[in-house]
């Protein structure tokens, strides 16, 4: 009975469903042991989420910030594809639903009453944070780095994202890089 109900809904997901495929594209985040539903689910509660690759041998999930038009699926028969449009369609199939649309560094959760709230994941690009010279890093909750900083002389400023999803610096301003002669 739950199996043919299970089928009953599937004519409603709409998006792209690639069995023995998967996108080659840099991971919003990771998820081990954990099935497909679940793995979609987490795509539709990620605002920055635009497709999943999950490994059906691994039961491994990849969140991406891409989608297929931009970058190139390639075959791989451990893998399924699926766009954000089939994972939000097929969430929203299923009851407790956390329904809103946060932004890219964010995650909707369902609180204890079943009200739903966005929470920080992660920080914008380090390209946000004014005086610096921003470069590729992690942008994890808890991340911390050192950055050069845009003064004449040479100084750096450690940064650490911190869990309201904002880059905090360390020290009130710039510091000189000791140099030795």
């Amino acid at each position: 009975m739950f199996r043919l109900l299970f089928l009953s809904l599937l004519p409603f997901v709409s998006g792209e469903y690639i069995s023995g495929h998967r996108l080659d594209a840099l991971n919003l985040q990771t998820f081990k042991d954990i099935g497909a539903r679940s793995c979609c689910k987490e795509c539709a509660a990620h605002g920055g989420c635009h497709s999943v690759n999950y490994n059906v041998q691994t039961f491994s999930c990849e969140l991406t910030y891409h989608v297929a038009e931009l970058k190139a699926k390639t075959a791989n028969a451990d893998y399924i594809y699926m766009d954000k449009s089939y994972c939000d369609s097929l969430v929203a199939s299923c009851s407790n639903f956390c329904n809103l649309t946060c932004t890219t560094n964010q995650k909707c959760v369902l609180l204890n009453t079943n009200q739903p709230m966005c929470i920080a994941t992660g920080c914008d690009h380090p390209s946000s944070i004014p005086g610096i010279t921003p470069r590729d890093v992690g942008m994890n909750i808890g991340s911390v780095y050192w950055f050069d900083c845009t003064t004449p002389t040479p100084s750096k400023q450690k940064f650490t994202c911190d869990a309201s999803g904002q880059w905090i610096p360390t020290f009130s301003e710039c510091r000189e890089c000791l140099v030795s002669s």
